[in-house]
C-alpha cells in the first residue's frame, strides 16, 4: 500500500508544482484512508463468526463449559469486527465493487467543496481524489477545466498508486493533458497549497 509519509507529501508537492507551472489549472491532491466506515460490514462479521462459534460450541464432538459459551462468543465477536474494520484487505474483500465506488463517488466529492476546488480564479481547479482502502481514484476538474479539456481524456488516463514514484507519473502524465488544453498564460498566482492533504 502507498506510504503516506514525508517524502511521499514532498514527491506529490514537487510534482504539483512542475505541473501548475505549465497550466492554469490548480491541482488538489487527497489521499484518504478510506472513503466509507463500513461499520456495519465489521459487526455483519463479527456477528457470522459468533454465530459459526456457537454452532462448533453446539455441535463439536469437545466438550465446552456452558458457563463459558456467551463469553467466548462475544469475545470471537468484538475480535472478527475488530480486525475486520482494522485491516484494510479485510474490509476491500468485505465490501462490494458497487459499494466501494459509491462510497469514493460521495467521498470526492464531498472534498472538492471541503477543499475548496470550485473556489478557484477562473475555476479552474482539479481534484486528485485517492482511497487506499477502496484502491480506487477519482480525477473531478472543475468547470474551467472541463470547458477546455474533454472528460473522455481525463478518463483514459491511467492511474497507479502502489508507491509514490507511480503516483507521481499518473500527475505528470495529467499535467501533460492540463498543459496541452489549458496552457499557462504566464506568471500565476498559486492559491491553493501544492501539498497533499492526507487523511486517515
Amino acid at each position: 500500500m502507498l506510504q503516506t509519509d514525508t517524502a511521499f507529501s514532498d514527491a506529490v508537492e514537487a510534482a504539483v508544482g512542475r505541473i501548475e507551472a505549465t497550466t492554469e489549472a490548480e491541482l488538489v491532491v487527497v489521499v484518504s484512508g478510506r472513503s466509507g466506515s463500513y461499520r456495519d460490514l465489521s459487526l455483519l462479521a463479527g456477528i457470522c463468526a459468533a454465530a459459526l462459534g456457537l454452532v462448533v460450541a453446539l455441535f463439536a464432538p469437545a466438550d465446552f463449559h456452558a458457563a463459558w459459551i456467551p463469553v467466548d462468543l462475544m469475545l470471537l465477536f468484538a475480535g472478527v469486527a475488530w480486525a475486520s474494520r482494522r485491516l484494510p484487505w479485510v474490509m476491500r474483500h468485505l465490501a462490494s465493487t458497487d459499494r466501494k465506488a459509491d462510497q469514493v463517488d460521495h467521498a470526492a466529492n464531498a472534498a472538492f467543496h471541503e477543499e475548496a476546488v470550485h473556489a478557484t480564479r477562473d475555476r479552474c481547479g482539479v481534484l486528485i481524489y485517492l482511497s487506499l482502502l477502496e484502491d480506487e481514484i477519482r480525477v473531478l476538474p472543475d468547470v474551467g477545466v472541463s470547458g477546455h479539456v474533454p472528460p473522455a481524456i481525463l478518463e483514459s488516463l491511467s492511474w497507479s498508486f502502489a508507491d509514490t514514484e507511480s503516483l507521481v507519473r499518473g500527475l505528470e502524465a495529467l499535467g501533460e493533458v492540463l498543459s496541452e488544453h489549458l496552457p499557462s498564460q504566464g506568471e500565476s498566482e498559486n492559491l491553493i497549497s501544492n501539498a497533499p492533504r492526507i487523511h486517515p
